[in-house]
């Protein structure tokens, strides 16, 4: 994209991080950085910057320049209803398989490191954790964790 708009990358922020948490902080240097070299903030997906139309809202607000690789020709309108579906696909997500698992554990099916031979052949990995002290993922979030690669770029 920045090769068909004569511009330069001048930094990448690659970020593996679910689009739903608040926590991004390669997202956040990423703006910070943006705005410090007054360069365009380049998303590589729309969805995976954030699904809470607030925040997308709040950065268009903000005045910082930014794009979408997935639909760079997006206009306000079309931002703010993409950000809206995306926040309410996370929330649809979430309910399915906050469900399915639901389901899943009223039959008496085991989930996450509780299934059985779910350590086998990694047993040392197990041991590693509990030496360090670490609590197992709980069976509860463990399968509804998502997470997803963002990549933030810059161009002048």
């Amino acid at each position: 994209m920045a090769g068909r708009h004569g511009a330069t990358i001048i930094a990448e922020h690659v970020e593996v991080e679910t689009g739903k948490s608040a926590k991004r902080p390669k997202l956040l240097e990423a703006i910070r950085h943006a705005k410090l070299t007054n360069s365009t903030l380049v998303v590589a997906k729309l969805d995976r910057l954030a699904r809470n139309a607030y925040f997308t809202r709040t950065l268009k607000e903000s005045k910082q320049k930014f794009t979408c690789c997935d639909n760079e020709h997006a206009n306000d309108l079309t931002i703010d209803l993409l950000a809206v579906i995306a926040e309410h696909e996370a929330r649809a997500i979430a309910t399915r398989t906050r469900e399915a698992l639901a389901v899943v554990k009223e039959r008496g099916k085991p989930l996450g490191s509780a299934r059985l031979g779910h350590w086998d052949g990694r047993e040392d990995r197990r041991q590693e954790g509990i030496v360090k002290g670490l609590p197992l993922p709980s069976p509860n979030t463990a399968a509804s964790r998502g997470s997803t690669t963002a990549t933030y770029s810059f161009r002048r």
